[in-house]
């Protein structure tokens, strides 16, 4: 998979985390770091940058319905830069290279124990069908073969 670029915008953006205080060379390092993973591998990473914690405190409001709420969940972003150091979604998406796609799908699994990529990996799918021998293949096409040919009446020899 080709390594993506590390955008520039990083060193404009403000928040309360303060991630234009980040360093531009460790972004860089950090982001061609994670692209050079194995496919396998970036997931993993993920996981253990993402933090989740379900929401301590809620204000209360009278047609407000805890249960019905659509937000249940705190999610924290870090990087492993001098430690960890928490920071905005948008920055971490940024200095990845993610999509919101992509770390919203982390978040989904994130209760898993491990990430495992499953892709091509269904067993209904014609990758996991049955492999023939050399000596099969070589039947079937003698049976094939054995069956009379005629020519085939979509020819061209015959239009002109």
């Amino acid at each position: 998979m080709p390594p993506k670029s590390v955008p520039f915008k990083l060193a404009t953006r403000k928040c309360k985390y303060r991630c234009h205080d980040l360093v531009e060379n460790e972004v860089r390092k950090l982001h061609t770091n994670f692209w050079k993973q194995s496919e396998d591998c970036p997931g993993n990473f993920l996981f253990g940058l993402i933090n989740i914690v379900r929401i301590k405190q809620r204000r209360q409001r009278a047609t407000d319905v805890p249960a019905l709420s659509g937000i249940q969940i705190s999610v924290t972003y870090c990087l492993p830069t001098n430690g960890h150091i928490q920071v905005c979604a948008e920055s971490f998406r940024d200095t990845l290279g993610l999509s919101q796609k992509r770390t919203y799908t982390v978040i989904e699994k994130k209760g898993d124990v491990c990430f495992t990529n499953r892709r091509g990996k269904n067993p209904r799918s014609h990758s996991h069908k049955t492999k023939y021998t050399d000596e099969d293949i070589e039947f079937k096409k003698g049976h094939i073969s054995s069956f009379p040919s005629e020519e085939s009446h979509y020819s061209r020899r015959k239009s002109s």
